[in-house]
């Protein structure tokens, strides 16, 4: 079933403007190296999208939401990391995607 589940997500990511995958399993059955392996060359090569991972590790269980702490600090990196123009074109379809929630998810991921 997992593997299915795999490819039906990589298959309606294509179709749509953003997908949200998660992969869950036991500890050390390989499940970032799948995702990095099969993901990250697909969405950035074929997609011309960014990728950005985030683990929810039993240490940090008193933070919440820190996988996606880590995947947007990440994505917040890439983005700043390029010319001027890019980085006001995403802020502007960042914002208008969240919307009026900006401060919820600012002050979440912050």
């Amino acid at each position: 079933q997992g593997k299915f589940d795999l490819l039906r997500a990589t298959k309606e990511s294509a179709e749509s403007a953003g997908h949200l995958v998660l992969v869950y399993g036991r500890a050390g059955v390989g499940k970032s190296e799948l995702v990095q392996r099969t993901f990250r060359p697909w969405v950035v090569n074929n997609q011309k999208g960014y990728f950005v991972q985030g683990k929810f590790d039993l240490l940090q269980k008193t933070r919440p939401y820190s996988a996606f702490r880590t995947a947007f600090g990440d994505l917040c990196e890439t983005i700043l990391a390029k010319d001027d123009e890019t980085v006001s074109n995403l802020s502007e379809k960042i914002l208008s995607a969240v919307g009026e929630s900006v401060g919820t998810v600012v002050s979440e991921i912050a």
